[in-house]
């Protein structure tokens, strides 16, 4: 390998890493802060571990859309938030189905991963379409489950069915009712 390629890959490695270790942060240390974060007492999202990623992402597979399955992960505090698109299928029962199950495979991984958190919510997307056929990809499914509601559920008998049922909180876009 030649010397420019070397030279060429370290640059690109240091730029990597600073972006990774947040040079975003730099304003906050010059004492720069917006009004919204004098305001908000909330702390910022950050990405998920590389371990927490890794297994929602094997839980899941891939997308039959050919878009991302997990397009984000994030943590907010002890919260996990889950961005995933639905798989489409034969049927509208079946697209359902699977939403749900992807709830239950994200749950799974989450419980197994190890990672300190108080709260999980899962965001989940589907492409709509409307009366003038104009598709579009839209949230559908929208379910909040605490630590404790997880760590209750019995996985060897558990129905994916009953995922919304047990959710502390739950939205579902009309078409996923």
């Amino acid at each position: 390998m030649g010397i420019k390629k070397v030279v060429v890959r370290m640059c690109l490695l240091c730029l990597m890493c600073l972006v990774l270790c947040g040079c975003e942060t730099v304003p906050e240390q010059r004492g720069i802060v917006s009004n919204s974060q004098e305001r908000s007492h909330k702390p910022a999202p950050i990405p998920a571990p590389q371990s927490l990623q890794y297994g929602v992402k094997r839980a899941l597979g891939s997308s039959n859309r050919g878009i991302a399955k997990v397009s984000n992960i994030q943590v907010i505090g002890k919260n996990i938030q889950v961005y995933f698109t639905v798989n489409d299928n034969l049927t509208k029962g079946m697209v359902k189905s699977s939403a749900k199950i992807n709830i239950v495979d994200i749950l799974k991984a989450v419980q197994s991963s190890g990672y300190d958190y108080s709260e999980v919510t899962i965001f989940g997307t589907f492409s709509l379409t409307d009366k003038f056929g104009n598709s579009e990809e839209s949230m559908v499914v929208q379910a909040t489950y605490t630590r404790s509601t997880i760590n209750r559920i019995n996985w060897k008998n558990f129905l994916y069915d009953d995922v919304y049922d047990i959710a502390d909180s739950v939205r579902l876009h009309p078409a996923f009712r």
